[in-house]
């Protein structure tokens, strides 16, 4: 298996990836066709690794992801990856999750509420993204599942910068902030709507707000979504999304 390292993703192979954020190193693969992709996520590493065929573990691919391991390291592969699978099993990596990858190119307007800006009401948006995702975090074993409200500092951190890049997504109805949604990039990162507000459709609303002020930046908006999260896929599909690859998700560290 041949590896290339490379400077950019203009290369064909890259076609099917979509998170441009945070990029630290990017190989492609040759016998099989594939790539890896390392880049900064938050306080720790990530590595996405995906080929239409096994990617065999040889000396030179260990010695590219071997230092990432040294820190909080995230990894995700595609499927039939079983040599690399039992490769990072054996470095202490635990099986997380696996999910969705998902991208829209266009999709209808919002009909009901705005979108408006961060505006530094920061207990609220932590209430909203925070108790959004508590049951889905308990069933993915975190040890924290409220963690803006564990950390407001690092909320507050995540809130400013993505707002000065035009990327944090407030939703308002009536005067009332009900949902939130913040990207990196062309990537949605997260997007919730408030326990108390959730059944009335104010999902779809915020999603299709956030995702038509992305596409006046980007040709397309990407975002994963959790394999047993089926409410949200079922969204997300229904408003245009498709699926580009199926992952394994593995981590070595806590939440």
């Amino acid at each position: 298996m041949k590896i290339i390292k490379e400077k950019d993703l203009n290369h064909k192979i890259f076609q099917g990836y979509d998170n441009l954020t945070n990029i630290l190193e990017m190989f492609r693969f040759e016998s099989p066709d594939g790539y890896m992709i390392i880049r900064r996520s938050g306080k720790n590493f990530a590595i996405v690794i995906y080929s239409v065929s096994s990617v065999k573990v040889t000396k030179e691919f260990e010695e590219i992801i071997v230092p990432y391991f040294k820190g909080d390291l995230f990894i995700s592969i595609n499927e039939n990856q079983e040599q690399v699978k039992n490769y990072i099993q054996n470095k202490n990596m635990s099986y997380w999750f696996s999910s969705y990858n998902m991208v829209v190119d266009c999709i209808k307007e919002m009909t009901e509420g705005k979108i408006v800006p961060y505006n530094g009401e920061l207990k609220r948006y932590i209430h909203v993204l925070g108790k959004a995702f508590i049951p889905l975090r308990k069933s993915l074993g975190f040890e924290i599942p409220e963690n803006f409200a564990a950390d407001p500092n690092y909320a507050k951190k995540i809130f400013e910068k993505t707002n000065k890049t035009g990327s944090f997504y407030g939703y308002v109805v009536e005067g009332k902030i009900v949902g939130a949604a913040y990207a990196y990039g062309n990537d949605i990162n997260s997007i919730g709507i408030d326990p108390e507000f959730q059944g009335k459709g104010y999902g779809r609303q915020l999603l299709r707000g956030t995702v038509n002020n992305m596409l006046s930046k980007f040709k397309k908006v990407t975002l994963g979504v959790v394999e047993i999260n089926t409410k949200s896929h079922k969204l997300y599909e229904s408003e245009g999304f498709k699926v580009t690859s199926y992952r394994h998700n593995y981590k070595n560290f806590n939440e």
